[in-house]
């Protein structure tokens, strides 16, 4: 393990104004999360954004062009020393809140995250460390895709998953019922992974899994 300060792995920038961007697909983001979409971009590499006002616990990472408003510093990241998404990460699980140099809403200074220290592996380490973390993010963000796409629908009929489904709160496998019963917690699987429901009302019948969600 090395240590290194923050000023030695990232170039902190600062966000503009986002009121002249015409709208396009370009994020613009806050320290509060995705404000609206534009059509240019502030920078278009890997980027760790900083909150400078606001949420500073909001810490957030772009691989897509994206921009950035005043609330939000964006980074330029030394990849010679470091995987921007493991220091994404490592940046998640400080408590920052201690650094804050605010005295009404909260803020954030340069050197306030400059003169930060952590202790990093080799970047061989991060980089593998980095792609199992990765693959992870994007099956959260898939579930949770879908879990929103359900919650909006009252009634759901799935018969391309055909596959058995587990109840979470009594660890009964079911995968040939004809009758419909309830759990507050269901896990399925499919092709595409696993994904965890709640408040439903479920029945497998003739390989298809139909689905009652109710809030």
């Amino acid at each position: 393990m090395e240590q290194f300060k923050i000023k030695d792995l990232l170039k902190i920038k600062n966000g503009r104004d986002h009121k002249h961007l015409n709208n396009g697909t370009i994020p613009i983001l806050g320290s509060g999360g995705l404000m609206r979409y534009g059509n240019e971009a502030i920078y278009n590499k890997e980027s760790i954004l900083l909150p400078r006002k606001g949420t500073l616990s909001n810490i957030q990472f772009s691989n897509i062009p994206f921009w950035t408003v005043d609330t939000l510093y964006y980074t330029e990241v030394n990849t010679q020393l470091c995987n921007p998404f493991y220091v994404y990460n490592y940046l998640k699980i400080l408590n920052l809140e201690g650094l804050n140099t605010g005295t009404g809403v909260p803020s954030m200074t340069f050197d306030s995250y400059y003169n930060l220290v952590i202790k990093l592996p080799s970047l061989a380490i991060q980089n593998t460390i980095s792609s199992i973390l990765w693959n992870i993010e994007r099956k959260i963000q898939l579930n949770n895709k879908i879990n929103d796409n359900l919650s909006k629908r009252n009634y759901l009929n799935y018969s391309t998953f055909n596959c058995p489904f587990i109840n979470i709160g009594n660890n009964q496998s079911r995968s040939d019922s004809s009758s419909w019963f309830s759990s507050s917690n269901f896990i399925f699987f499919s092709k595409i992974g696993f994904i965890i429901l709640s408040n439903l009302l479920i029945k497998s019948e003739g390989g298809i899994v139909i689905l009652l969600c109710f809030k």
